[in-house]
């Protein structure tokens, strides 16, 4: 009703008030009273990661990483949301402290948190930089198969971080099979890499089609039928959208795939996917309209 809604605009002009007057002592120089007023009469207002902010700048480290991993641990309650910046924060601590173990155990549990080609690379590094890359590396492909926490391996070497993600919160399943690719092509383990793609099926067009792409350009030479079969399966997915759009999107990919084929001396087989792509779809006059001028007819 209307006197909630009062109350809310209340909660919320005090909020906006309070996070100012804090910023604005902090702005001045006066970093003591902006902390004070922070953690005190503040608290509930003043966002954790903004209080870890201060506390790192009045050099009062161990505070700030007590607030950090409390407020990591209350963030595992609403899915995560905030974890990733205060996490950030205690990253950027140990590299101030020159703590390079304990760095690699931040970017391990940043992979964890968001898995991606690009925290992969990040926590290749630091643990490359202690020596303990076979181990870690081992540990996170395995992650990335079955979603078994890093720190729970009985060979984990790195140390206790002492807020390491609980669960995935993220919205991908596991075996996450589109990261495990790119990984492997990374590494050029193209073999791999093949293998992981023969048993992984994207969950429509635009799953992993950067990988895809990637995959198909990296296997054209050995093995080709890998290359062969991503073309198809994109512009399938395309066609699959059963608009004039997608169709016509598609033509790329069937135009590398016929490329690669006549070029590998198989041109019949091209001649024999097509045909069986124009009777499987022969109702779709727009779709075989667009095949009639990828062949030149």
């Amino acid at each position: 009703d209307g006197r909630e809604a009062a109350a809310d605009d209340s909660d919320w002009d005090r909020t906006r008030l309070t996070r100012w007057a804090v910023d604005a002592l902090a702005s001045a120089g006066r970093l003591d009273e902006a902390l004070c007023f922070a953690l005190g009469a503040a608290k509930d207002t003043v966002g954790c990661s903004r209080k870890v902010e201060l506390l790192i700048q009045a050099g009062r480290l161990d505070e700030a990483k007590a607030i950090a991993r409390e407020g990591i641990r209350k963030a595992a309650a609403n899915r995560g949301y905030g974890a990733a910046e205060l996490r950030g924060r205690l990253l950027d601590i140990a590299e101030s402290e020159r703590d390079r173990a304990l760095v690699a155990a931040f970017r391990a549990d940043q992979f964890a948190d968001s898995p991606s080609i690009g925290t992969y690379w990040a926590l290749r590094e630091a643990a490359q930089a202690v020596d303990m890359w076979p181990t870690v590396r081992a540990a996170a492909l395995d992650y990335l198969r079955s979603g078994a926490r890093l720190v729970d391996r009985p060979d984990w070497p790195l140390p206790d971080t002492g807020c390491s993600p609980t669960k995935y919160a993220g919205y991908a399943g596991f075996p996450m099979t589109g990261l495990l690719i790119e990984v492997a092509l990374d590494e050029e383990d193209h073999e791999a890499a093949a293998k992981l793609y023969d048993g992984w099926t994207p969950k429509g067009a635009w799953e992993g089609l950067d990988t895809r792409r990637q995959l198909a350009a990296a296997v054209a030479a050995t093995p080709p039928d890998t290359s062969i079969a991503v073309w198809r399966d994109l512009a399938e997915d395309c066609i699959d959208e059963a608009n004039r759009n997608g169709y016509e999107r598609s033509v790329p990919y069937l135009k590398l795939a016929q490329q690669l084929l006549r070029k590998l001396g198989r041109g019949a087989d091209w001649d024999e996917y097509i045909t069986g792509l124009r009777v499987r779809n022969k109702r779709r006059w727009a779709l075989i309209q667009t095949l009639e001028v990828l062949n030149g007819q």
